[in-house]
């Protein structure tokens, strides 16, 4: 998808600029990447990380917010299905090997589980 994007930037950078010749970052594909490349490091080492950036492997409102909180409300999550969490921490799978997927979620927690148990049992171990 990045590379797709790149193309796409570089396409849309020459038709906006139809007069450039080659030798312009217009006119070469490996002169815009390297220009990209290098407007891409300069804005990163220009920003201060204010804590290191690690990935969580679970999704976790552990310290953003009370896990007592009225907000927490099981409703249709934007997008198309995406797997349970909960399911998925369990094992749960359908006949297919396929994790269960579902619309609906905790849109304060932003994670994508089933009614019922799936909510309860995810809500159960924030607190």
């Amino acid at each position: 998808m990045i590379q797709i994007s790149i193309i796409n930037s570089f396409i849309l950078m020459k038709r906006a600029r139809p007069g450039d010749g080659r030798t312009s970052v217009a006119g070469n594909h490996l002169r815009f990447r390297t220009k990209l490349a290098k407007s891409l490091l300069t804005a990163t080492e220009s920003m201060t990380p204010q804590r290191p950036a690690t990935v969580p492997d679970t999704p976790s409102v552990r310290g953003t917010c009370n896990p007592y909180s009225p907000s927490h409300m099981l409703s249709r999550m934007p997008g198309r299905k995406r797997p349970c969490y909960q399911c998925a921490q369990n094992g749960d799978k359908m006949p297919s090997g396929r994790t269960r997927e579902t619309v609906y979620g905790c849109k304060l927690c932003n994670v994508h589980l089933h009614h019922g148990h799936c909510y309860s049992k995810y809500h159960e171990n924030l607190k």
